[in-house]
């Protein structure tokens, strides 16, 4: 089976602002199925406020045919060596909902026994534009509602202006993602995303959208959450 990659390159890196504007060309890189690169964005922050932002940040998010295949990339090609000055984490699929036309989704399980242990969490949104207020509206109350979550160990999230936003998040288990999404649990304003999903459900904000589930291989470097 397949695993994915989720890298992060701060403004400590070299190059990292100048590589999403400078994106080189991944065809030829052996094992790669599919790839997205994004700027950082801080979640809970308000929209307009240069704290959101992080524009200095670079994340490259991938999904690989088998693990040897992340590790020629990290050493032999010049931007995985340079990704590998950063932060990574390695993961492997364990459920998905939606579908992406760029992911290999398919030999993903829909369902699967929750996981006791740390799993990572990630959406992937290609954004309708004239739905963009109305996301907004009901999407920053959910942000912060899973920001300040007790069992949310790392959430932060990525965006392509006005085409992907994307979220990270790692928890200390499934039940305790699994109880935010469905409101059960005991914090302030725990309905929010119970809300968002009802005004989801009557218009769409999305093209597309994918959730994505991971057991959590590894992580190797040091990740700045600010």
């Amino acid at each position: 089976m397949s695993i994915f990659s989720y890298h992060l390159l701060s403004n400590g890196v070299r190059g990292a602002r100048g590589l999403y504007y400078h994106y080189p060309s991944l065809k030829a890189v052996p094992g790669l199925i599919y790839s997205e690169r994004m700027m950082r964005m801080q979640l809970g922050e308000k929209i307009f406020s240069l704290s959101r932002y992080k524009i200095n940040h670079l994340i490259f998010f991938a999904q690989w045919e088998e693990e040897s295949c992340l590790d020629a990339f990290l050493s032999k090609n010049s931007f995985g060596r340079l990704l590998n000055e950063g932060w990574h984490a390695r993961l492997d699929p364990v459920r998905r909902w939606g579908n992406d036309n760029g992911f290999r989704l398919s030999e993903i399980p829909g369902q699967a026994k929750p996981l006791e242990d740390k799993v990572v969490a990630i959406t992937i949104a290609k954004m309708k534009p004239m739905e963009m207020v109305r996301f907004i509206k009901w999407g920053l109350p959910v942000e912060k509602q899973v920001k300040s979550h007790p069992g949310v160990k790392v959430a932060m999230a990525g965006f392509r202006p006005m085409q992907v936003i994307s979220t990270f998040t790692i928890w200390e288990n499934e039940n305790s993602m699994r109880d935010m999404v469905m409101g059960k649990s005991d914090v302030v304003d725990s309905q929010r995303h119970i809300q968002a999903m009802k005004e989801r459900n009557r218009r769409d904000f999305y093209k597309e959208f994918t959730t994505l589930r991971f057991r959590l291989i590894s992580e190797e470097g040091t990740l700045h959450t600010h």
